[in-house]
């Protein structure tokens, strides 16, 4: 009797000692107290005697693991609906935002080579592009809307200009930049012709007729190729196999076309004539180009070259973007 008694009393005071609770004022007192008391001096870190270098030590000074460890936990908590819509916005949405101020700039982190981090660079240039086709596909490429992927293709072309300068500065053997500079400028004016017949075709009066978007791509796809004639004594490369890789492209997008022929509808007409165009401007650079060679203007006919491969590009995104999106 006497021990079932101590138990009571000692169950009673465990649910007294669990009923004291600090009021809202209190709490909020304690709150600022810890927030605002400063660390004395006694109590920093003191090396650990039993490592040289702490983990924690080596985030706290490394800037790489700190944007490492902030982005995994990013990824971590908001994995679910507000990423994946965020993917797929275009602007105009709410989730707009955090797919080009937090998403894009995360995954650049995480990229490291100089030429990876230009190709990534030239990619989001280029899904501006699709986003406003795709908008005016829809009609609802409204100025606001232009004004917002014409900022974004200016600051992805800066970027991409700096990595294209040190990739020269570092690497020039290898003709690395070439490549990534054709691929952005075949890109930029194929997507900015799709973009020009789409607002042609555009039936809503408000809507401006005339893009901004694709006058920023042109401007953009002209400053970045200009960045291989700043580059003194590069090294040659084969005339024969760059004119081979070339007609190797224009024979890809001659096939496309007669793929798509059995298509007479009007705009899917007009995307087909504006490759046949860009075709045409690839085998007349192929001419010139021999023409130069066989007068020994190796820079003239590697420059016509190179612009009759971004032609030939051009035709085929045309191709395969033009025809898929309408």
């Amino acid at each position: 009797m006497e021990e079932n008694m101590k138990n009571e009393k000692l169950n009673n005071g465990a649910k007294e000692i669990r009923a004291v609770a600090m009021t809202r004022a209190e709490k909020e007192r304690m709150l600022q107290n810890i927030l605002n008391s400063p660390v004395p001096s006694p109590f920093a870190p003191i090396a650990s005697p039993f490592a040289l270098v702490s983990f924690m030590a080596k985030i706290q000074r490394s800037r790489f693991f700190s944007y490492s460890i902030v982005a995994c936990l990013f990824l971590f908590v908001s994995a679910g609906g507000i990423v994946s819509a965020s993917h797929s916005s275009l602007p105009g949405s709410v989730f707009y935002p955090i797919k080009v101020q937090v998403l894009e700039p995360l995954a650049s982190i995480f990229t490291f080579s100089l030429e990876e981090r230009a190709k990534y660079e030239s990619k989001l240039a280029v899904t501006r592009m699709l986003e406003a086709e795709i908008l005016a596909n829809r009609e609802e490429l409204d100025t606001p809307k232009q004004n917002i992927i014409s900022g974004l293709l200016e600051n992805h072309t800066s970027i991409l200009g700096k990595f294209i300068s040190q990739i020269q500065e570092t690497n020039l053997a290898t003709h690395k930049d070439n490549d990534i500079v054709i691929d952005f400028q075949a890109g930029m004016n194929a997507h900015a012709e799709i973009l020009d017949i789409l607002n042609k075709d555009n039936n809503a009066p408000e809507l401006p007729r005339s893009s901004k978007i694709s006058d920023t791509a042109r401007a953009s796809a002209v400053k970045i190729r200009s960045s291989l004639m700043n580059v003194k004594n590069r090294p040659a490369c084969s005339y024969a196999d760059h004119k081979n890789k070339d007609e190797s492209l224009i024979t890809d997008a001659v096939k496309g076309i007669n793929s798509a022929a059995n298509d007479s509808s009007p705009t899917n007409q007009e995307i087909i004539d504006a490759t046949n165009q860009k075709i045409d401007k690839a085998r007349q650079l192929i001419q010139e180009a021999a023409e130069d060679e066989e007068r020994g203007d190796n820079d003239s006919a590697h420059s016509k070259l190179l612009d009759s491969e971004s032609s030939a590009k051009e035709a085929g995104i045309l191709l395969k973007t033009g025809l898929k999106l309408r």
